[in-house]
């Protein structure tokens, strides 16, 4: 079976959805399918190879093909260059042979798939939020012979739009456990990731953007005493550098840049506790999320606190996890002290986080994509 990844994204990317996507196509090369990942090839100042830089397999054909870069330049006019952005790449599609003629085409973005739509392709499609509910997307949603979805909520919105049930496929994100929940010593970890010896680490892994929660976390620090240490990894651009200058002179945050993710292993080893703080004010946060970091966080070994909300809850529960109120600070530190305090709690939760993330590696998510569409 041939299948072309069409991905209107630069890679490699500080963002998770380069690194799924990458390993998305790796696992389904595994199983036997002929994968080609389609990007357009634009200016990048991290790493020019992504198999090298996500730590993937070269299994799979990765195809760059000539496109615009203005969303790159500059952000003035950044409607009107997302636009001429993507018209470009997908004239580049259409005129490479070796792509129109692929029976097969995966995208996340709905628009990628539209002039496949004519061509008679079959397709498929990865949808993370809900976009804008016009025409285009509800037809191309009735074209395609399947929709993947990261949630049970998202998977129920589309049915209320009148796309059949049977077409829809519930597929969370994933992890890689080999390289995820390989055990390293805490106070060797701590010295690899420059984190202090003597605090309890509470640890968030990722982005910086408002409905990820961590303004929510940092706010947390006053109600925590000296003994902690809330180190916060990743953010970008200008959410790292907001960040930066509201809590980085707090003495109990630690803001440390964006890592690789060959680094995911050190970090979550030398922490106490790890945090999913999301908001429950954004609908992709409280309905549609499937974080990467939060099957990273259950394969670490390390007991989870995290936001109660519908989206995380689908994975999540009181067995493997402590969930509190979101957007609270309080009810968040209550809950960091609680594990913090109670041993027997934060093994056991740890212990149940790792049984049930066994059920969501990446070979298993792609096997049940296979299994929909061979």
């Amino acid at each position: 079976m041939d299948i072309n990844y069409i991905a209107d994204i630069r890679l490699p990317t500080e963002r998770a959805h380069g690194y799924a996507m990458m390993k998305m196509c790796e696992e389904l090369s595994s199983l036997g399918v002929n994968v080609k990942l389609v990007v357009p090839d634009r200016k990048n100042n991290l790493a020019t190879d992504p198999f090298f830089y996500y730590g993937i397999k070269k299994n799979f054909h990765l195809i760059r093909l000539s496109a615009s870069d203005f969303l790159g330049k500059t952000l003035l006019f950044g409607r009107l260059f997302y636009w001429l952005d993507l018209f470009s790449f997908t004239v580049s599609l259409l005129l490479h042979l070796d792509i129109v003629r692929c029976k097969n085409i995966y995208s996340r973005n709905y628009l990628l798939l539209i002039p496949f739509w004519w061509l008679g392709s079959n397709l498929y499609i990865e949808l993370h939020d809900m976009p804008n509910r016009n025409f285009m997307f509800l037809a191309i949603l009735r074209r395609c012979k399947k929709v993947f979805v990261l949630t049970k909520i998202l998977k129920d919105d589309i049915e209320l739009l009148g796309i059949d049930a049977s077409k829809i496929e519930v597929l969370p994100d994933a992890v890689d456990l080999q390289k995820v929940a390989n055990e390293i010593d805490v106070m060797e970890a701590r010295k690899m990731a420059q984190l202090p010896i003597d605090k309890k680490i509470v640890l968030y892994w990722g982005q910086f953007y408002k409905w990820k929660g961590v303004d929510t976390m940092a706010q947390a620090a006053q109600y925590l005493d000296d003994g902690f240490c809330l180190v916060f990894v990743g953010g970008a651009d200008l959410e790292l550098e907001s960040f930066k200058k509201v809590y980085g002179k707090d003495s109990k945050i630690k803001i440390v840049p964006f890592q690789k993710r060959e680094l995911i292993s050190a970090y979550m080893n030398a922490a106490d506790i790890l945090v999913l703080p999301n908001s429950q004010h954004s609908r992709i946060s409280s309905s549609y999320t499937s974080p990467l970091k939060l099957f990273e966080y259950m394969a670490s070994k390390r007991p989870i606190v995290a936001s109660d909300l519908p989206s995380l809850r689908e994975i999540l529960n009181e067995e493997n996890s402590v969930l509190v109120e979101p957007d609270n600070p309080k009810a968040l530190a209550e809950g960091i002290k609680r594990v913090s305090l109670d041993h027997n709690l934060s093994m056991n939760v740890a212990a149940r986080a790792f049984e049930d993330v066994k059920n969501y590696t990446w070979t298993k998510r792609a096997k049940k994509v296979l299994s929909t569409i061979a």
